[in-house]
This record gives structure tokens, C-alpha cells and sequence, in this order.
């Protein structure tokens, strides 16, 4: 499987980092540009007096809750997004600084178990709330609402800064509007088997696509 990392070249120094330390660097899920990150919905069954559903018919008790309410360390919780789409105007213009940036494919091939696909809904997720029904960090992070499901997303969900891909980069992708200054340093800070591409547009499909080797 093929992901891509959507990158802008304004702070060099952290595309430096992926394609020279082959890691990727996870954030806490608070730093995330979606507001309702990490916001999750709890039903309780209650009945008419007020407590938890006993032999009466019950009614549900929804409460908007956050990750930080599962009572977890969110300091060990850290997510690192990835895309399995490429060609999406949209991806680029906002990961990748509206097309002065790159994408970097890395293929997760053997080890795809350790991601997380990001599973897409109309509404925000609802989970139990008991001990038994409660949700994992893993599972409320790994669900967003339908406005973001152009990004196939997946996640990397752990408790690391930091995620080894060791021999997994396999070709870094310019956008439209990278500058010729930026082209000539990716190829001095990108090793010499990762070859680079540049993207040209698709005006029939309006799609980004792979275009010629730069290098």
C-alpha cells in the first residue's frame, strides 16, 4: 500500500528530517486542523426517574465527550495523517501549501496493520459509557465526518514523536508551483535512490498527476 505525505517546503527542515532520518514525525491530535477532532458522542439508557435503564422503558442520554474525557495520558497519544489519495486539488492546495509543496509516497506494504484507516460518517461517532462500552483513543481518532472524505486518510496513532520508515520512501512529488530554488534543493537533501517527480494538471479529469522525472 501507497501513502502520501503532504508536505510544505517553508520549514525545509522537517522535509529534510522524513527523507534523511526516514521517520515520520507524530503530533498530538490537539494540533490537528479539524475542530471536532478527538469529539465523540455517549448514549446512556436511562428511564423515566433519572437513572440507568432497570425493567422501564428507557429514553437515550447523548453528551458530546473529547478524548481528554477517557482519562489518558494525551501526552501519549500522538497521530501522524497520511493520504491514500494523490491526485485531489484539494489535498494539495492545503497540505502541500497550495502547490509550492511535495508529497512523498512511502510504501507501507507487510506492515499495514499498523495503521489506521480513517472510517468516514455523516455524524459524529457514538460509543457507550461504561467501562465495558467505552472507546480506546484509537478508535475515536480513527473516525472523522463526511466533509473530509476526499482525504482517504489513515493514521499512525501511537505514543512515539516519531514513526520509522526505514527504505520505505519511494519517489518525492513536486507541486505545480514549487520554485526552480526549491526544486534544486530537493535534489540535494533527497537520497540519490529516491527519484523525484514533478505533478502536472489533468484538465480533463481536473486531477493532479505524476508527470516527468526530475531526477
Amino acid at each position: 500500500m501507497i501513502l502520501y505525505k503532504f508536505k510544505s517546503l517553508h520549514n525545509i527542515e522537517y522535509v529534510f528530517d522524513i527523507l534523511q532520518n526516514q521517520r515520520l514525525f507524530c503530533t498530538k491530535y490537539t494540533n490537528l486542523n479539524d475542530p471536532f477532532e478527538g469529539v465523540f458522542l455517549t448514549a446512556i439508557h436511562m428511564n423515566v426517574l433519572g437513572f440507568p435503564f432497570i425493567n422501564q422503558k428507557p429514553y437515550k442520554v447523548i453528551t458530546p465527550k473529547k478524548v481528554e474525557d477517557l482519562h489518558i495520558e494525551l501526552e501519549q497519544t500522538k497521530v501522524c495523517s497520511l493520504s491514500a489519495n494523490f491526485s485531489d486539488v484539494r489535498l494539495w492546495s492545503l497540505y502541500a501549501d497550495s502547490h509550492k509543496g511535495i508529497a512523498i509516497a512511502i510504501d507501507f506494504s507487510n506492515i499495514e496493520s499498523k495503521l489506521h484507516e480513517v472510517k468516514y460518517s455523516a455524524k459524529l461517532p457514538e460509543f457507550g459509557n461504561t467501562i465495558l462500552t467505552s472507546p480506546i483513543p484509537s478508535e475515536v481518532l480513527s473516525k472523522k465526518t463526511d466533509h473530509w472524505k476526499y482525504e482517504a486518510e489513515y493514521r499512525i496513532i501511537q505514543d512515539s514523536d516519531y514513526y520509522l520508515i526505514n527504505d520505505r520512501i519511494k519517489a518525492v512529488y513536486t507541486g505545480q508551483r514549487v520554485s526552480s530554488f526549491h526544486i534544486e534543493l530537493l535534489k540535494k537533501i533527497t537520497p540519490v535512490e529516491i527519484p523525484i517527480y514533478i505533478t502536472r494538471l489533468n484538465t480533463e479529469n481536473v486531477l493532479i498527476e505524476s508527470d516527468k522525472l526530475l531526477r
